[in-house]
């Protein structure tokens, strides 16, 4: 479901790859928060913006492939 709420992020160590540290920029910005991988360890999207998240193997596009997995998962 599509939502604003006002939100507070802090961070107190921000790390790369290599555990090297990485330079952080704070700047005012939208929050997007996904659901758990359902297949291939990639988060489901949401291509279109509404707010539902019909990519559900997250391979950036709607297609034959999210029916096929959705249906696997029930």
């Amino acid at each position: 479901m599509a939502g604003t709420s006002a939100v507070t992020v802090s961070v107190s160590g921000f790390d790369n790859e290599t555990g090297g540290v990485s330079s952080l920029v704070v700047r005012d910005g939208r929050v997007s928060v996904s659901p758990e991988p359902v297949v291939s360890g990639r988060p489901p999207t949401d291509p279109d913006g509404d707010g539902l998240y019909e990519d559900v193997n997250g391979n950036g596009r709607v297609d034959y492939d999210d029916v096929v997995e959705l249906y696997a998962t029930i």
